[in-house]
């Protein structure tokens, strides 16, 4: 197996809790979007099945909180785009420091 194979489980995984609306699981994942990547302990049952390596848990963890916050499959454009745009509808400035501390995983 690949060092890469986990990513696309892990993501098909988060575009299926979206799909199945599962807002139960999508609520836990929300909980980590203003806190350190695996320090809510909630997510543990949702990030890390996914055979996640060691060195990707934080980016895992920063992921699957993002995606629940705003899980449009059908985005265009790119990640800083996203990420502006996300930032423009927020009141909160931990999108500017998400989006470095995704850029520094």
């Amino acid at each position: 197996m690949e060092n890469s194979d986990w990513i696309e489980r892990f993501i098909g995984h988060l575009e299926q809790l979206q799909d199945q609306k599962d807002r139960r699981a999508l609520a836990i994942l929300r909980r980590g979007v203003n806190r350190q990547p695996g320090t809510v302990l909630e997510m543990y049952s949702l990030v890390l099945p996914w055979r996640v390596p060691r060195y990707a848990e934080d980016s895992a963890f920063l992921v699957a909180a993002l995606f629940a916050l705003y899980p449009d499959p059908e985005g265009q454009g790119t990640l800083g785009n996203a990420f502006a745009e996300l930032s423009r509808k927020s009141d909160s400035d931990s999108i500017e420091q998400r989006f470095n501390a995704l850029l520094n995983c």
